[in-house]
């Protein structure tokens, strides 16, 4: 009986999102590492889902946004010579900001536009100077359509299986009633 009381209750809580009514928000850090660290075979145990597909998504956009800031670390050394010294630290700082909330796309499309245009500019500069700038944008679109897949990925998740939503409820994901107004 408090299975179905339950079912009931899950699929009030999914058409109240559908409606508008309540608002999923995730964790991102810890969406990130959830889906990252937790085994499939546990996930497929608790859950009757192992994600695979998902945490294949994720774990591929971490590793593209790790070696592409590598990248452009042994880039800027070629590049820019000693003044590397500044940019290496001021290029981490950005991909580190990947993981706040209102991170957008657009902020990386800005960051891809002006790369391209620096490029065009320095075109004469020779080929490390170039690299340096199409690595530039690389690491910070990576990890920020990791978190983007990461949040779609968990929100999708908690509104189809109630056992996900019951695991991740107050840890990973949060709700947000929306007052009518």
């Amino acid at each position: 009986m408090d299975d179905q009381k339950s079912e009931e209750s899950h699929q009030e809580f999914v058409n109240r999102v559908n409606r508008g009514e309540i608002l999923i928000g995730v964790d991102l850090a810890v969406g990130r590492r959830f889906l990252m660290r937790t085994p499939s075979v546990f996930l497929k145990e608790t859950i009757g889902d192992s994600l695979s597909g998902e945490r294949f998504w994720v774990n591929l956009l971490m590793v593209l946004g790790f070696l592409s800031l590598l990248g452009g670390i042994a880039a800027s050394i070629f590049a820019l010579k000693w003044y590397s010294l500044i940019a290496i630290p001021l290029m981490i700082v950005v991909v580190c900001s990947t993981s706040l909330a209102r991170n957008t796309i657009g902020f990386s499309v800005f960051l891809m536009a002006a790369a391209g245009l620096s490029i065009y500019l320095l075109r004469g500069k020779g080929a490390p100077m170039i690299l340096w700038l199409v690595s530039l944008p690389l690491p910070h679109l990576f990890l920020t359509l990791m978190y983007k897949l990461t949040r779609n990925f968990l929100k999708r998740l908690v509104l189809r299986n109630e056992k996900a939503f019951n695991i991740l409820l107050g840890t990973v994901i949060f709700l947000k009633r929306m007052e009518e107004g």
